[in-house]
């Protein structure tokens, strides 16, 4: 198998991404136990292989981010406690866990600041956050949309 390049994936419509993507990962497992069991014959051919994987991986990402973007992030969804920054927001995210010695269950609640480029979200909203680069000290959760008001 020859190196993919980005002009080849646009080529392709999304059935033959995700055929391909499909393929390419059965290569690799097929790859990965041969490599295991010592009877991979050219490793030039997996270290190609995951080259390949990696650009679809990108193209996917770069073509179809909000499409795939609450499947590449992690996300979570809380309560809008204070909106008195600009463009910023702190969300309370609760979480219920049961106490690791006694049967009961215990609330924990962590705080997020999140950005909000349009200040849309007010106090009081439920929303949904995703995950995204660092864009300042503590902001690192992004608003994804806004779920009840």
């Amino acid at each position: 198998m020859a190196k993919l390049k980005i002009g080849d994936f646009r080529n392709m419509t999304d059935a033959e991404l995700q055929q391909s993507a499909s393929k390419l990962k059965e290569e690799l497992y097929a790859m990965s136990c041969d490599q295991q069991m010592g009877r991979l014959e050219k490793p030039d051919r997996m270290r190609l292989s995951k080259k390949n994987m990696q650009e679809l991986i990108l193209f996917s990402r770069s073509e179809n981010l909000k499409k795939d973007k609450m499947v590449t992030q992690k996300s979570l969804v809380g309560t809008v406690t204070s909106d008195k920054m600009n463009k910023t927001i702190v969300v309370r995210v609760d979480t219920m866990r049961p106490h690791y010695k006694y049967p009961k269950l215990v609330r924990k609640s962590v705080k997020f600041k999140v950005h909000d480029p349009n200040n849309s979200a007010k106090t009081g909203y439920r929303v949904r956050i995703s995950e995204t680069r660092p864009l300042s000290k503590d902001k690192r959760w992004r608003l994804f949309e806004i779920l009840e008001k």
